[in-house]
């Protein structure tokens, strides 16, 4: 999570539960039968497990990202149809 804070220049707020498509599927099923009324109860739920702050500079940031789309650019033109 550190890398995607850092290429996003954002904070990235990881949640204490591994398997959130189970926890979600279940707020989901909660909300239907009535224990919780919408998401910003549900958000109330929500724990953190931890933060990850961004560490690159925005110079930095600017030229891997200069970088990367040269490489993709590259890439385009590496296989020709038959």
């Amino acid at each position: 999570m550190q890398f995607q804070s850092d290429v996003t220049g954002i904070p990235v707020d990881v949640a204490d539960v591994a398997e959130m498509t189970s926890l979600g599927a279940a707020y989901l099923a909660g909300m239907t039968a009535g224990l919780w009324r919408d998401d910003e109860e549900i958000m109330t739920l929500r724990k953190s497990g931890g933060l990850f702050e961004p560490q690159w500079s925005k110079s930095k940031r600017d030229d891997l990202y200069a970088r990367w789309t040269e490489a993709v650019e590259r890439s385009r033109e590496w296989v020709h149809p038959s």
